[in-house]
């Protein structure tokens, strides 16, 4: 754990960063680039966004409160370690570091980097809450490939490293190959959500909600999975994909319904001289942590 204040912290408050032991939320940056395989640059999403976050206002009236209320703390650890070792070594370390976090039931919300970052750092939030738990995988892709150019620890391999961990919801997939397809359609405790799916089924949110039986959620987000002409700045894009009011009706029920208890952000890839998406990456995340805490502040008052 650390307390740098060498490097910009969510929001940017006034009074600096939330004290550890105040924060019920642990925002990590974690700048992890080693596998990308068209557009390079994500490892540069996680300190855009940060900057970007000092421009979202802290009062989310669509909740009626301000969600830093709950106190946030950004922790720099994860990117002081050695990202360029290898990924196994990478991910106990990774685990060390979080564990304090999860004991203390602190919402870890990690910032990417390329995908990898959810095998990374999920495993040990997930095995917290046993068969109580539920990925909910926003993407262009289903990154289920068993390996992808020579690595089983690819972005592209994301999701297959966690298969088997916790049931997998899948929503706005749009571009994978025949044998991820059938990966996914022969596991019972994987359904996808395609893009045609969306366009298709305009119910297709109480569909992913009644197909969740548990009552937490780990949310996992590649910004690809959001359309392009709101989300451009990405490593792999795609045509197509969620509008911003789409993602945020999405989680909001989620997070209704459910325990939302920790989150990542991945596959920013800024673009020079353009900074909405760094924007947008930002005001998603005070918006994953405003809703998946505006129960708990609705009981506090």
């Amino acid at each position: 754990m650390t307390t740098d204040t060498k490097h910009p912290i969510f929001l940017a408050p006034e009074e600096g960063n939330c004290p550890i032991e105040k924060a019920s939320v642990i925002v990590m940056p974690l700048p992890y680039e080693k596998t990308t395989s068209y557009k390079q640059g994500t490892s540069k999403g996680p300190l855009a966004l940060l900057e970007a976050s000092s421009q979202v206002e802290f009062f989310d009236p669509e909740l009626g409160f301000e969600p830093k209320s709950m106190g946030i703390h950004t922790d720099w650890s994860l990117a002081a370690m050695d990202l360029e070792q290898d990924p196994e070594t990478l991910q106990l370390e990774i685990h060390k570091q979080i564990e304090p976090y999860i004991n203390e039931k602190k919402f870890i919300l990690t910032l990417g980097g390329e995908h990898t970052i959810t095998p990374l750092i999920a495993p040990p939030i997930l095995r917290a809450y046993q068969d109580d738990i539920t990925v909910v995988h926003i993407d262009a892709h289903a990154d289920l490939k068993a390996q992808y150019q020579g690595s089983p620890f690819s972005h592209a391999c994301a999701i297959r490293r966690i298969h088997g961990m916790a049931p997998i919801r899948s929503i706005g997939i749009r571009s994978l190959d025949q044998e991820e397809y059938r990966f996914a359609r022969d596991h019972q405790d994987i359904q996808t959500w395609y893009e045609h799916d969306l366009r298709h089924q305009k119910n297709w949110i109480s569909q992913v909600l009644e197909s969740i039986s548990t009552q937490h959620i780990y949310l996992t987000i590649d910004l690809d999975g959001l359309d392009p002409s709101i989300m451009p700045a990405v490593g792999t894009p795609q045509p197509g994909g969620l509008l911003w009011g789409e993602t945020l009706d999405l989680i909001y029920t989620l997070a209704k319904n459910h325990h939302i208890v920790s989150a990542d952000v991945n596959e920013l890839c800024p673009i020079e001289g353009q900074i909405q998406s760094d924007f947008l990456a930002a005001k998603l995340c005070h918006k994953i942590i405003g809703y998946s805490f505006a129960s708990r502040q609705k009981n506090t008052n």
